[in-house]
């Protein structure tokens, strides 16, 4: 079992430490080669969106055995040429971080974003100037900057005044919107600052109204963002119902952006929306347990794990959250599935099992059997274990 397990988190890694594509990565993880390389489509603005907790790709190579030499982002000097491609070209784009346009910019920095190396980002910031403020793409690279700088410290005060101004301006309603969304969310998350919020939520939907229904962007993303937005306002001001009716409009448009972008071959415009249906997921995930609603947090989790089985986050979530509905034994079934795939916080669930409160299980059966079908497939067709890159 634990060679099958250090397998495993091998596998569900090794995109994140070495960029290189691989068909076992989480879905937030699988934009990264596609960032580093700037093959994001027509238009090529950066959308990702789900960040990894900072710092945690140094940690997990370290864990799993790989050489700094082999996996360490530098940025202050020419790549070398013995590394996975992906890798190479992003650090060439580093060296020139200065010289690239905009919008290149932008690509490089949502990219450290997605691999969790914001630690580069402070630096890089200061390459960018107020001109940035006059061009969509200009803009786009302070939005991904900021967001990473946040990242690295919450209470950053210059970066939070960077995505005010982009979310109060009106050229650019796509970075208007996604940056009202950031400010919005970490008002209610961060701050627990209900007004705030609602100045965001103001601010997002006056850019979305402004959007322009032909750009190569699909304003169904920005339109999904912005009713989870408006859901976790209403849910915090007390409105239930009207919170449930933008979490459903949050959905269609989530759904129907994933069905526009399926494609039987990997494409940024298919990750990006597939991520984007996964947090809608989890937050209802996150509702359906905090309303002890079993039989819904069943339905929802059964398509989390679906969607993204590599994620140890999606074992996290059904683990914690379904403990805390009382569905104990897919909430044990999943922390297994955490611990196999490499995932942090498997103390939080052991926790929160045993708060578990005493329940019948009838409605997590179906779940139970679809975690347990994932994990049987896993210790039964994964190969050896396979020696890390150490040069």
């Amino acid at each position: 079992m634990a060679e099958v397990a250090a397998t495993i988190s091998g596998q569900t890694w090794r995109t994140l430490i070495t960029l290189a594509p691989t068909p076992f990565a989480p879905i937030a993880v699988s934009h990264a080669p596609f960032l580093a390389r700037g093959q994001l489509g027509p238009g090529g603005r950066p959308m990702s969106s789900i960040l990894y907790p900072t710092g945690m790709r140094s940690r997990l190579a370290a864990a799993l055995g790989y050489s700094a030499t082999s996996f360490e982002i530098r940025g202050d000097s020419p790549p070398t040429t013995d590394r996975p491609a992906e890798l190479v070209h992003l650090e060439d784009r580093l060296s020139r971080f200065a010289t690239l346009e905009p919008l290149v910019q932008a690509q490089v920095l949502a990219c450290l974003n997605c691999l969790t190396e914001q630690r580069l980002i402070p630096r890089l910031a200061l390459r960018l100037s107020t001109a940035h403020f006059e061009s969509d793409a200009g803009c786009t690279a302070l939005y991904e900057a900021a967001r990473g700088m946040v990242r690295l410290r919450p209470t950053d005060r210059p970066a939070k005044a960077v995505l005010q101004r982009l979310a109060g301006q009106v050229h650019f309603p796509w970075v208007a919107a996604s940056a009202a969304v950031q400010l919005g969310a970490a008002a209610i998350r961060i701050e627990r600052d209900l007004d705030q919020a609602t100045a965001a939520l103001s601010l997002a939907e006056r850019a979305r109204s402004a959007l322009d229904a032909d750009a190569p962007d699909p304003p169904g993303l920005i339109a999904s963002r912005y009713h989870r937005l408006r859901a976790l306002v209403l849910l915090n001001a007390g409105d239930v119902p009207l919170a449930t009716e933008a979490m459903e409009r949050a959905h269609g448009e989530a759904s129907e952006l994933a069905r526009q972008t399926a494609s039987a071959v990997p494409t940024y415009a298919g990750l990006v929306a597939a991520e984007n249906l996964k947090i809608v997921y989890e937050s209802y995930i996150k509702a359906a347990s905090g309303g002890r609603d079993a039989t819904g947090f069943a339905r929802w989790a059964t398509r989390l794990v679906d969607l993204d089985p590599h994620d140890p986050y999606t074992w996290r979530y059904i683990a914690v959250y379904g403990a805390r509905c009382g569905l104990a034994t897919a909430a044990a079934l999943a922390s297994i599935g955490l611990a196999t795939t490499g995932g942090p916080g498997v103390a939080d669930c052991v926790a929160a099992f045993r708060r578990s409160p005493a329940r019948s299980e009838p409605a997590g059966a179906s779940l139970a059997d679809t975690l347990a079908q994932v994990l049987d497939r896993w210790l039964t067709t994964t190969p050896s274990p396979a020696e890390p890159p150490r040069s």
